[in-house]
């Protein structure tokens, strides 16, 4: 299912039955001012999410997954609804399965990137601020 942003309690009910994923494109359903993913209904279901984008105004996995997590926390009202592992698979193990490959090619990230500097746990400095610049593209 894309997007998933106004699907109903029953409809969700349908995806977890089904072992579908919702593609989300937050920066997207941000853009056209469309609505927000309900992520705590879709996660207590245990419906795999992966990030997508069908945005022209700017393609960005980390912001994705940044928005999903900020979206999770207004929703709430607490931080860390989602953990960094979590928003990690939801944006490379389910992407992969939504394609129905099996895992993606390892990412290679420039660990001398200005945004990771002073940065103890590279995968929570991905999480908490980087763009995708931050990916090498030519590894």
């Amino acid at each position: 299912m894309l997007h998933a942003t106004h699907a109903r309690g029953d409809e969700l009910d349908l995806l977890a039955d089904a072992g579908a994923r919702a593609c989300v494109c937050l920066s997207t359903q941000a853009n056209l001012c469309d609505g927000f993913l309900a992520v705590e209904r879709v996660c207590t279901r245990l419906i795999g999410v992966c990030i997508g984008s069908d945005s022209n105004v700017r393609i960005d996995p980390l912001e994705e997954l940044r928005e999903l997590e900020g979206i999770a926390r207004r929703q709430s009202g607490r931080r860390n609804v989602l953990s960094t592992d979590t928003l990690l698979c939801y944006g490379a193990d389910e992407g992969a399965g939504s394609l129905g490959l099996e895992k993606w090619d390892d990412a290679v990230v420039d660990l001398s990137h200005p945004s990771l500097r002073g940065v103890d746990d590279v995968f929570e400095g991905l999480i908490a601020g980087c763009g995708a610049d931050v990916f090498v593209s030519d590894a």
